[in-house]
């Protein structure tokens, strides 16, 4: 079962996503689902503006993730970026 939190600022129930400690709280709450219902928990998140320096927010969002090796993509879409030009388009 995969449990899709898109996206983790619309879902946070306004915690502040620089703050490490709020967002350590989100992550946590996020593992919990995964705990309780045995299942894969995908977080969306934005890059910020300077896609350089990573995902927008506070660090514990890399640093409190365990990203996953196993693509959920067909073989003959494996290597290629998918991405919605709009909030419609998959």
């Amino acid at each position: 079962m995969l449990v899709v939190i898109d996206t983790l600022s619309r879902c946070s129930g306004g915690a502040d996503e620089n703050s490490n400690t709020e967002m350590a709280r989100v992550i946590a709450a996020a593992d919990q689902v995964q705990q309780r219902f045995h299942c894969t928990v995908l977080i969306v998140h934005h890059a910020g503006k300077d896609r350089e320096r990573g995902p927008r927010g506070a660090s514990s969002l890399i640093g409190n993730t365990e990203p996953s090796s196993r693509s959920l993509l067909p073989a003959r879409l494996r290597g290629h970026l998918l991405q919605a030009k709009g909030r419609r388009e998959v």
